[in-house]
């Protein structure tokens, strides 16, 4: 007499292995180590040059991540040293996915698609350490003594402290550095421009 499987008991085989490979694939999935991505680390200083843009024309910022946003200003072709802020978007457009991200020029914020920016390779800002300041220094939200304070600097702090923009508003000049995770401006007249020969980077 010949012996037959039911057809029933191989179902349930099948489903049983194939319940052990998702979960099995899905461990193996979910304890893999995530590929670093430095534009998602909160505190990396990350600076750009902006590239695929005609050297006549020039890269428009928007004040939200989508092409459709009203311009909040604009970089030169082939800019370099475009700072960035630390915030990144993934916006789909049509059947495309894009990047945004958003970076600051001359006291201008604003968002900028990421296939038009590059990070740098190179040094790139001016280096500053914090003088005259008998307590501490504020960081401010932007480049006005009125401005909302946004974090603070202790005097005695010795670091170098990267610039990440400057810019110049009447009888003054502005910087915008990092701070323990932080971005503010502060007024130039209480920082010193070290060399970078003298700063431990």
């Amino acid at each position: 007499m010949l012996l037959t499987t039911h057809p029933l008991k191989k179902l349930a085989k099948l489903a049983l292995v194939t319940i052990f490979s998702l979960l099995t694939g899905w461990h193996a999935t979910s304890q893999a180590t995530p590929e670093y991505d430095p534009l998602y680390d909160k505190e990396r200083i990350i600076f750009f040059q902006v590239v695929n843009v005609s050297a006549d024309d020039v890269l428009n910022l928007r004040k939200f991540p989508n092409y459709r946003s009203r311009k909040a200003g604009q970089i030169p072709a082939n800019q370099e040293c475009v700072a960035y802020l630390n915030k990144i978007r993934q916006k789909r457009y049509r059947k495309y996915s894009r990047k945004w991200v958003k970076v600051t020029h001359k006291g201008v914020q604003g968002w900028a698609n990421l296939r038009y920016l590059r990070q740098t390779e190179w040094g790139c800002g001016t280096f500053y350490q914090i003088v005259n300041v008998p307590d501490h220094l504020n960081l401010r939200q932007s480049p006005d003594h009125r401005s909302q304070k946004v974090g603070q600097i202790p005097a005695e702090e010795e670091e170098c402290l990267i610039a990440l923009d400057e810019v110049e508003v009447p009888n003054k000049k502005w910087v915008l550095l990092q701070y323990a995770g932080v971005k503010g401006w502060v007024n130039s007249r209480y920082l010193k421009k070290i060399d970078v020969d003298e700063c431990d980077v």
